[in-house]
């Protein structure tokens, strides 16, 4: 992407307040338009704190911090060599404010690599209170480029800011695949997570056989299940070493974290954590399901649907849903109804929470067994699935993309 000026900077405070702006500009003889608006971003893994006390704004400014699962809501701009000369003489480089290179997260999940200020450690304090005056250039920043103003109005109270509490999932880690007792804490309910739902995102996923992987540069969606979490920093310290995420910008990586945006069958998305994998595995997932490749996914809402009825005796009665068998006849014992809307996509889980009152559920093992007549049942639905699904096979299928037999 071509920027306006050379020199990329991400501004998260006073910087973003155009009039506070030009009024150092002017004071100092500089033109305004040395910085270029590019775009909003986010800076991950970063909270937002007023710790730092600046003479010149008699009191607490802002700064960023690391904080695993926090993001800073941030703007892009770009500046040429007298930009950076002066916003070095504003930020009073390299003693109260130190340039920093950091990574931001762009709206379609990319990073881009940037300048920021950053107050160092030696000097950064508890909590340091701003007047109001610079409180309000900051809030007024925010407001210009529409950005949400909540963890500001938190970190300038002293208070902590919000961190972002959810994940989208697409594989091992969903509910009723082998690596989801990792990150979920207790029997039933799981008390550390608050809200599961199927959900889905933008992106096209490919597997070795042993796991798939996300690639958001397309335009298919992708399903899996949408988690939030109470305690976000610690599933994200497992997740990381399981995806082989060692830090944003590196290439080391082997799955990339990123932000991406959810639709959980509600009206409005949900922003949430992910982990993208941005070549292709071996072997396209053409449904782009991990349980409809792994023909689980009946099996799945079977289970989930008992879950969900088990609370309340009324809920397929609220739920106002007609299992219906292939002749058209009501039949109450016929596993053609429920199940198989939600699988192809005609009911979400959100209908079922909404009828039940109950957001986050969690099929048992013993749930998942198998009757004979819910057997013959998912092997006709997957046959007749398979026929409207293209196959693809790995380029060697004797190994898979790492090189492993």
């Amino acid at each position: 992407m071509s920027y306006k000026f050379d020199h990329l900077i991400l501004a998260y405070g006073s910087n973003l307040n155009q009039h506070d702006w030009g009024k150092f500009c002017k004071r100092y003889g500089y033109p305004v338009d040395i910085l270029q608006f590019e775009e909003t971003v986010k800076i991950p893994d970063y909270k937002l704190v007023f710790d730092w006390y600046s003479s010149s704004r008699k009191g607490g400014a802002a700064n960023i911090k690391r904080a695993v699962g926090h993001y800073v809501e941030a703007v892009l701009f770009s500046t040429n060599d007298q930009g950076i000369k002066a916003l070095r003489q504003k930020e009073g480089h390299p003693y109260a404010y130190l340039e920093t290179e950091v990574i931001a997260l762009k709206n379609d999940g990319s990073e881009v690599e940037a300048k920021t200020y950053i107050v160092p450690q030696s000097t950064q304090r508890k909590y340091e209170r701003p007047t109001r005056e610079y409180y309000d250039i900051c809030k007024e920043g925010y407001e210009e480029y529409d950005l949400c103003t909540k963890n500001l109005v938190l970190a300038a109270s002293g208070e902590e800011p919000t961190p972002l509490c959810s994940l989208f999932t697409y594989g091992t880690l969903m509910r009723g695949e082998e690596r989801h007792e990792l990150i979920v804490k207790g029997d039933y309910p799981r008390w550390n997570i608050d809200f599961a739902l199927t959900a889905s995102v933008r992106g096209k996923l490919s597997t070795n056989g042993r796991f798939p992987g996300l690639d958001q540069r397309s335009e298919d969606h992708t399903h899996g299940d949408y988690f939030c979490f109470s305690n976000i920093s610690e599933v994200l310290a497992i997740t990381d070493k399981i995806e082989g995420f060692s830090e944003f910008g590196s290439n080391s990586n082997l799955f990339r974290r990123t932000l991406t945006h959810v639709n959980t069958g509600g009206f409005e998305e949900e922003l949430a954590w992910v982990y993208v994998y941005e070549k292709n595995l071996g072997c396209e997932i053409v449904s782009n399901d991990w349980r409809v490749h792994n023909r689980s996914k009946l099996h799945f809402y079977w289970a989930l649907i008992e879950t969900y009825g088990q609370y309340d005796p009324t809920f397929f009665g609220r739920l106002d849903e007609r299992r219906t068998s292939p002749s058209g006849d009501t039949d109450k014992t016929y596993y053609g109804g429920l199940e198989q809307n939600l699988c192809l996509g005609r009911l979400s889980e959100r209908d079922l929470a909404s009828a039940s009152g109950f957001y986050s559920a969690w099929p048992k093992e013993s749930w998942f067994s198998c009757s004979e007549q819910k057997k013959n049942y998912e092997d006709k639905f997957f046959k007749q699935l398979d026929t409207t699904l293209p196959h693809f096979e790995f380029s060697d299928p004797s190994k898979d993309v790492f090189g492993t037999p």
